[in-house]
C-alpha cells in the first residue's frame, strides 16, 4: 500500500454558552446541574481525507475519511465576594 505523506494543522476556535443551577445550596453535599452549548470553528484544515492505493495496482486509488485525535484543556474561575472557585479540565478526545 502506498500513502502520501500527510500533515494536519488545527486551529479551533468555540464560543458558547452555559446555564448552571445550584441545588441544596446549604446542604453538606450541594450540587451543580447545568446544560452548555457551544460553536466551533476550524481555521485550518478542515479536510482530513487520505488517499492511497496498492502498490501493485497503482490505477485503484482510494480514498479515506483520517481518524481524529484531539487534546484539550478548560480552566474555569468564579470570582465572588469571599470565595473563589477554580477549575481545570483536560484529556484526550479519539473520534472513528
Amino acid at each position: 500500500m502506498s500513502v502520501g505523506n500527510r500533515k494536519l494543522d488545527s486551529v479551533v476556535s468555540s464560543l458558547g454558552a452555559r446555564l448552571a443551577r445550584l441545588f441544596l445550596p446549604d446542604t453538606a453535599h450541594p450540587f451543580l446541574l447545568g446544560i452548555r452549548g457551544a460553536w466551533e470553528h476550524e481555521y485550518r484544515d478542515i479536510n482530513n481525507l487520505i488517499s492511497a492505493r496498492f502498490a501493485e495496482a497503482p490505477a485503484a486509488s482510494f480514498t479515506v475519511q483520517g481518524k481524529e485525535l484531539q487534546a484539550f484543556a478548560d480552566y474555569t474561575a468564579r470570582l465572588s465576594t469571599g470565595k473563589t472557585d477554580q477549575g481545570l479540565l483536560g484529556g484526550l478526545s479519539f473520534k472513528w
